[in-house]
């Protein structure tokens, strides 16, 4: 019998020895979630099941399934499929066998559309999940999931890519813990929020400590993740100890996300202030936002980011709620800086804001369908030096969702798997 214990030691050495090599950083962009912008894709998403406000995050022994549904306003010239693909933990496609990780097809056709009921804008309704009768997981880790006009899988045939993790809560004793507090540093002691964490291996499959990977996401997004940290002491028993006080570990609090609601045409929904047909054409105007950046904390409730497509009238809302023209106002003198404006999942098209001299305010359009969204004012940094920013501040008081994802090599199958999907809030620690 191996023994993990006298391994993992003998290559503790030669791990502390790589570490000046290892830096924490962003999560790559390789392989991330996409949305084609020249084709009429609208209202993508992709979450469990049970679960409409969670991400793409499975538990491979659990009774759930992840559903991705999206709209087409034109029809595509061929059939759509989508192609499944396992990943290392940055999202690079790896060498594993397609038949050691999926039991079935890793590629199937997108089930035929359903048509939208009583709504202006006239869009076809496409859903699939995984897994499924004909595609089943067999082995944890990253999979990336493209949807792809015709049978062939290329560069010119893409048009949605879903990130999409499969894990193995405590798989092979694994085990996590998370605390969140305000930043070590001084400088963001009142701007940004702390994770540390420790891992312990317990009797998972790992020879070698610098191919433990973890990774943060704040509120289930990937583009405001972290990861390639290293532990910073390993404790008796195997365990791994991520406790900073430079900055690795801190994460901007942003403030908590602004919100409107668009289920009933008829009625001014929340945050709603007026609502106007155009050529037969839908559009909302939000009351304006301030900057808030230079301000205390504001305390409101939200869906850390996420969106809900709903409609009060009639029962299928995916079928019956339309589409409107949103538009979004931030009063601001001019900044320097570039304006992005962030309106639900990742998914979710960004647009940069223009400056209106006459009004003194950003402002931006977006194409959405009827629900509760929620929305950020994202301010760009200038340069390397210069941290991000948002119009509604960053503060360390704001309530957050943190995932810390631990990706492990096993080395007696040949790729990464996923032993674990923890999850805090960063108010009930």
């Amino acid at each position: 019998m191996v023994n993990t214990s006298r391994i993992l030691n003998c290559t503790l050495l030669s791990f502390l020895l790589l570490v000046e090599y290892i830096s924490y950083g962003q999560i790559p962009t390789s392989n991330s979630n996409f949305v084609h912008p020249d084709f009429d894709y609208y209202s993508v998403e992709a979450h469990a099941k049970k679960a409409p406000l969670s991400g793409a995050f499975l538990d491979m022994l659990s009774t759930d399934v992840i559903q991705f549904e999206f709209d087409v306003q034109t029809s595509p010239d061929n059939d759509l499929y989508y192609s499944v693909f396992h990943c290392d933990p940055y999202w690079n496609f790896d060498d594993s066998n397609p038949s050691d990780v999926i039991q079935g097809f890793t590629s199937q056709r997108v089930p035929y559309p359903e048509n939208s009921i009583h709504t202006t804008a006239v869009f076809d309704h496409y859903r699939f999940e995984l897994p499924n009768t004909m595609t089943r997981f067999i082995q944890s880790g990253n999979y990336y999931v493209v949807v792809h006009e015709g049978s062939e899988f290329n560069e010119s045939s893409m048009r949605l890519g879903f990130r999409m993790v499969v894990f193995v809560e405590g798989d092979h004793g694994l085990n996590a813990t998370m605390t969140i507090k305000n930043a070590s540093t001084v400088v963001h002691l009142q701007s940004h929020q702390e994770v540390d964490f420790s891992i312990s291996l317990a009797n998972a499959p790992v020879y070698d400590m610098s191919k433990v990977i973890p990774v943060i996401l704040q509120n289930g997004r990937w583009e405001d993740g972290k990861m390639n940290f290293y532990p910073t002491y390993i404790a008796p028993n195997n365990v791994l100890i991520y406790d900073y006080s430079n900055g690795e570990n801190e994460f901007p609090g942003s403030g908590e996300w602004e919100a409107f609601e668009t289920k009933d045409l008829r009625l001014n929904g929340y945050n709603v202030q007026n609502y106007v047909r155009i050529d037969n054409e839908n559009h909302i105007y939000l009351y304006p936002s301030q900057n808030e950046m230079n301000l205390a904390y504001t305390s409101r409730s939200d869906l850390n980011g996420a969106s809900l497509i709903s409609s009060e009238i009639y029962e299928d809302d995916d079928l019956t709620s339309d589409y409107t023209f949103v538009h979004f106002e931030l009063n601001s003198p001019e900044l320097p800086n570039k304006i992005i404006l962030e309106c639900g999942s990742e998914l979710n098209r960004t647009i940069q804001c223009e400056y209106s001299e006459i009004k003194k305010a950003y402002q931006a359009t977006l194409y959405l369908k009827q629900g509760v969204y929620n929305y950020r004012f994202r301010i760009e940094p200038m340069n390397d030096f210069e941290e991000i920013n948002f119009a509604e501040g960053n503060h360390s008081a704001t309530e957050n969702n943190y995932q810390l994802l631990v990706y492990y090599f096993d080395r007696n199958v040949g790729f990464y798997k996923c032993g674990g999907n923890f999850i805090q809030n960063s108010r009930r620690n």
